[in-house]
């Protein structure tokens, strides 16, 4: 790493940042890592692609943003290095571009939010500068074997927001009645293509049937969802379907009296930091089926509401991710397509969902554990900051880097997280 520039202490730090559009989970996390390096220096955040999570990056730091280049041109990506000068690059969970911009000579910090999931088939950034692995589940021998492969790991802990554990002790006082919040964030795979809305046919009517009959009168649902997609509310309920910056979505997370959220791992974080439950809906994808595993070993198997067999079955999960991430997610949203195309099918999970759903928001309400002993540490946006300050030859003004946590070792077993 001798030959990575160095800064100045009087200099911007140019950052390119970039997640992969699946879901808004690399959103949220860029979001902190942003938020987390502009409480050390100046930062001038050059997002590139990211067009999904855009609405929750709004007034982050960035000054301009650009069009993801194709990584197998190597013009392409030279081109974007050069003409926006970036110091370092921070990419969430997109390896091509990753390994794109650390050939063309920009060092990269590549954030991993899912080590778990990764078998053989997965393409890995293995010799990117650093390769910031967050611990929450234990991994899988095939999980291990191809976590070896990277060369500069370091394992930090969950990303959140500084201002998320910082209001954490807010979130004790009473929250607002009949509120509620739905969140069923990005609703977008690139293995899928947009524009199918049976995700949201199958769990939004369930979903407002039991928090009406928890006299709920106003509901958010968050997420990347057209207006036209989502159900009318029973009688006396204003639903709403919201877009908000990461910032706001948070502070409704605090606020609501109750919340049901698709399992997507930043959620589940953000939440735990908060000091609150949840429950979580059925899965979307292949990492929510593990997501929903965190939930119900470290906290309560029964604010985790599971497919109907009808629609999916675990044991079919398990074979399709022998195959790799994109086999599986395919699979899964063919069925949960189909299951949503028929028509018995999907009365019978309707009905099934509402019940379930109810129960759980019961139980959320009066006998639930918060999520926060899912973690010790909340603190890896501070971590990811302090390591590209470190690369980029930057003193790290708050802490000197005196949290930082080594190379450490995988979360193993489910309380190494």
């Amino acid at each position: 790493m001798s030959k990575e520039p160095m800064l100045s202490p009087a200099r911007t730090l140019r950052v390119l940042v970039s997640g992969v559009d699946f879901g808004w989970g690399s959103a949220g996390k860029l979001s902190s890592v942003v938020e987390a390096l502009a409480a050390r220096i100046a930062v001038e955040a050059i997002g590139v692609g990211t067009e999904l999570g855009r609405p929750v990056l709004a007034g982050h730091h960035f000054t301009q943003w650009r069009q993801r280049p194709n990584p197998d041109d190597h013009f392409q990506v030279a081109s974007l290095v050069a003409k926006t000068a970036a110091n370092v690059a921070v990419v969430v969970l997109d390896p091509a571009l990753a390994t794109a911009l650390q050939r063309a000579g920009c060092p990269v910090v590549y954030i991993d939010s899912l080590p778990f999931l990764w078998t053989d088939h997965d393409p890995l950034p293995v010799d990117v500068s650093l390769y910031c692995a967050q611990k929450t589940l234990p991994l899988s021998p095939a999980a291990s074997r191809a976590m070896a492969r990277v060369k500069h790991l370091k394992w930090v802990a969950p990303i959140v927001p500084a201002t998320v554990r910082a209001s954490r002790a807010e979130t004790s006082t009473r929250r607002g009645d009949g509120f509620a919040v739905v969140n069923l964030g990005g609703l977008h795979s690139p293995f899928t293509g947009a524009g199918d809305h049976s995700y949201q046919q199958l769990v939004l009517e369930p979903a407002l049937r039991a928090l009406a009959d928890l006299r709920c009168t106003r509901v958010v649902i968050t997420g990347n969802i057209e207006p036209d997609a989502v159900p009318a509310g029973p009688n006396g309920m204003a639903v709403y379907p919201r877009r908000y910056p990461h910032a706001e979505f948070t502070h409704l997370l605090a606020k609501a009296e109750y919340v049901l959220t698709s399992p997507g791992l930043t959620t589940i974080c953000e939440l735990a930091a908060l000091g609150r439950n949840a429950v979580l809906l059925p899965p979307q994808n292949l990492s929510q089926v593990f997501n929903g595993d965190l939930v119900a070993t470290g906290c309560d198997p029964r604010l985790r509401i599971p497919w109907p067999d009808a629609v999916l079955r675990r044991a079919d999960v398990r074979s399709w991710h022998r195959e790799g991430e994109e086999h599986a997610v395919q699979r899964i949203r063919d069925h949960i397509t189909r299951a949503a195309q028929k028509h018995p099918v999907r009365a019978f999970t309707v009905q099934e969902l509402s019940g379930q759903i109810n129960k759980a928001l019961r139980r959320a309400a009066c006998a639930s554990p918060s999520f926060s002993n899912l973690a010790q540490d909340f603190g890896g946006a501070d971590q990811v900051a302090q390591e590209v300050l470190a690369l980029t030859r930057h003193t790290d003004p708050i802490s000197n880097r005196a949290n930082s946590t080594g190379p450490g070792t995988p979360p193993t077993t489910p309380d190494a997280r």
